[in-house]
């Protein structure tokens, strides 16, 4: 290794754009694997062949965002970069021959992927022999790759090198380049709606679909991941058919989460058996066990099966609520470029000789965040999805779960926390087994998953807790640096019926992220809407803490549980009640102009009134008091007063068991 020392960031794209194009949680899903893949060949390349410095992300991690930063030592630096480059679209290439072998329209490489030797040279030619003609121009034009490379002069120097690397990079993107697309006039892709669609699934006629190019693909094999009709552009059937993409629950199943985990295996497997590889989570709801459906998903032969089926289902689930909606959240780290630059670190007193300091010192900060993200995600991830593991018996030698488990910062968050009783301590390490949702991405500053509504505020006050806990705080007492604010970050929920279009969804997801982040200059708050089903839509919006340190979710599940009691617990009549009562009293702005005496004294008596259990009205009344003026004084804001007991009442009635289903 020779010639001097260059900075080197490198990134991949499109993100966005190509993660949200999905219809089922599975393109969802392996359209952040798949850039995952991408950089994760790229990082490894670097470090093999030329024995790059990754500064950021933590490369044990298996978070892996959608860009790298690193150091290199090379006399020719551009040919570094182009290697890497070659990289990253060959794994792109890798990728989408393996998906295009599982679904029957070709034969991937034996090898499996590209010879590191030869710098892993894009071979197309078994991208030529794929029809349409049109597929291999489609996968070749899709990835867009920007890097910049900086030299260096010493480690003094790598502070403004940094943020001029990050500029540079962001002139390019803004002035990128693309190929003009020409394609033959035909039906367009039903992910993306950009490309052509090339490859398709029979009608149930067994007709292709109307106005498809000419010359299109049938899919050969698992024809069950597309619906009849459907046709896909090449890169759409590369994430439809994403070859190591594990099994992801449709959002049917997350809606059901809570109530199949407690259904016996055997019983469930009965029931999928007479659908075969067609047997979708929607299937567990009466609404699908129709002629009409079973139509349009091609299982015309189990029609006759139908009332047998609707007993079976019925028997399945008993007494328990089926739930029709789950939750889909979002977060994103505050002010997260002001972070990354070490802005946010606090000046020393001598300016002039903490200049220099603070140069050799961002560096080291970048990459002990780095690490600590890593650690962040990968216990987030396992929180939603239920798998934390408990020891290191049996992980691999570079498992990240061997360097979380050692974690000081790690042991003392999984202890007993000191404000909580033995009771409580209990009961979160048990839900901590529990499947509560699924993680679509965690890359460290930033999250996307789908949540359980039985789970949806403990899993947000957990997230929330412990980026403080696993990331913040560890910085913070760390004797290299002296941090000038907390690190936080700022969500956005949604919770949507399971038929909900999923890009759909997700815009909204992406729309409370954005309002959370508007609520003030700090930041650090959530956005939830609620959509439903009869086209209404409920939403607040609000800090993550209240003034004495405790969680606003936390104040949320209080108000669910106590409406769910029925022994001692409330009625909702009372939100109705103070809707219609204030709600016209209302200003423009969503205030109550006149002060708040009167809302806090007839909020009193209509919870008196609402009580379940009149013998405990006093002491019970009085608590519940004081959790709901504990959300109404958050800012004094009506509007998000009456949004939050309305979330909190659509909570209860999605969660309340009962026979009907």
């Amino acid at each position: 290794m020779s010639g001097n020392q260059y900075l080197f960031l490198f990134t991949i794209g499109p993100v966005q754009s190509f993660i949200a194009q999905a219809r089922k949680t599975r393109d969802l899903y392996a359209g952040s694997k798949i850039l995952g893949e991408i950089i994760d060949a790229a990082m490894k390349y670097a470090q093999k062949e030329y024995g790059a410095e990754i500064i950021v992300p933590d490369s044990d991690s298996d978070a892996k965002p959608n860009r790298f930063l690193a150091k290199i030592t090379w006399d020719v630096p551009k040919e570094f970069a182009k290697d890497v480059e070659k990289t990253a679209r060959a794994q792109w290439v890798d990728i989408a021959l393996r998906s295009f072998t599982n679904a029957g329209v070709c034969h991937a490489p034996e090898t499996n992927g590209f010879d590191e030797s030869q710098k892993r040279l894009i071979d197309c030619t078994k991208l030529e022999q794929i029809n349409p003609a049109e597929t291999k121009k489609q996968i070749e034009d899709f990835l867009e790759v920007y890097w910049v490379l900086l030299e260096l002069d010493g480690a003094e120097d790598y502070k403004e090198k940094h943020d001029e690397i990050q500029k540079l990079l962001a002139a390019i993107k803004n002035t990128r380049q693309f190929e003009q697309i020409r394609e033959p006039a035909g039906r367009k892709c039903a992910l993306d709606g950009e490309r052509n669609a090339l490859f398709f699934l029979p009608t149930v006629k067994d007709e292709q679909p109307r106005f498809i190019q000419d010359r299109p693909n049938e899919i050969g094999k698992k024809r069950y991941l597309l619906s009849p009709g459907e046709g896909l552009s090449a890169v759409s059937l590369v994430k439809r058919f994403y070859a190591k993409g594990e099994k992801f629950p449709s959002t049917a199943e997350v809606a059901l989460m809570n109530v199949l985990g407690e259904i016996d295996d055997s019983k469930k497997e009965n029931y999928k058996k007479p659908f075969g590889g067609y047997f979708d989570e929607q299937l567990y709801y009466e609404e699908n066990l129709t002629t009409n459906y079973f139509r349009k998903r091609g299982l015309e032969g189990l029609i006759d099966q139908l009332p047998a089926l609707q007993e079976e289902r019925k028997a399945l689930f008993g007494g328990h609520k089926q739930s029709k909606y789950y939750a889909f959240i979002a977060f994103d780290g505050d002010d997260m470029g002001k972070v990354w630059a070490g802005k946010i670190l606090a000046d020393k007193e001598n300016l002039d000789e903490f200049q220099p300091e603070m140069s050799r010192l961002l560096q080291q900060f970048q990459e002990l965040l780095a690490f600590r993200l890593g650690i962040y995600a990968a216990y987030a991830t396992a929180y939603l999805n239920g798998n934390i593991r408990e020891s290191e018996d049996g992980l691999p030698e570079k498992d990240i779960w061997r360097l979380i488990l050692r974690d000081e910062s790690y042991r003392g968050f999984m202890r007993r926390r000191d404000d909580e009783t033995q009771k409580v301590y209990e009961s979160r390490l048990e839900l901590n087994k529990k499947e509560k949702g699924r993680t679509v991405y965690a890359g460290g500053d930033d999250f996307l998953g789908l949540i359980n509504l039985k789970y949806l505020f403990a899993v947000m006050q957990e997230l929330r807790v412990a980026y403080e806990k696993l990331v913040y705080e560890p910085l913070a007492s760390s004797d290299k640096f002296l941090i000038e604010k907390p690190l936080t970050f700022s969500a956005g929920v949604t919770i949507a019926h399971y038929k909900e279009p999923l890009g759909e969804v997700l815009r909204y997801v992406r729309q409370a992220e954005h309002d959370a982040k508007d609520i003030d200059e700090d930041k650090d708050a959530f956005s939830l809407v609620v959509l439903k089903g009869s086209g209404e839509m409920d939403k607040i919006r609000c800090k993550w803490y209240l003034g004495d340190s405790e969680c606003l979710t936390k104040v949320l599940q209080e108000v669910v549980r106590q409406l769910l009691d029925e022994k001692n617990g409330f009625t909702s009549t009372f939100i109705k009640n103070i809707d219609r009562e204030f709600r016209p009293l209302m200003d423009k702005k969503g205030f109550y102009p006149d002060g708040d005496q009167m809302l806090r004294k007839e909020l009193l008596r209509l919870l008196t009134r609402s009580a379940v259990n009149k013998e405990t009205v006093k002491s019970s009344v009085a608590n519940f008091n004081a959790f709901v003026l504990r959300l109404y004084d958050n800012d004094y804001c009506m509007e998000n007063f009456f949004s939050g007991l309305h979330i909190c009442d659509f909570l209860k009635r999605e969660l309340k068991n009962n026979a009907s289903s």
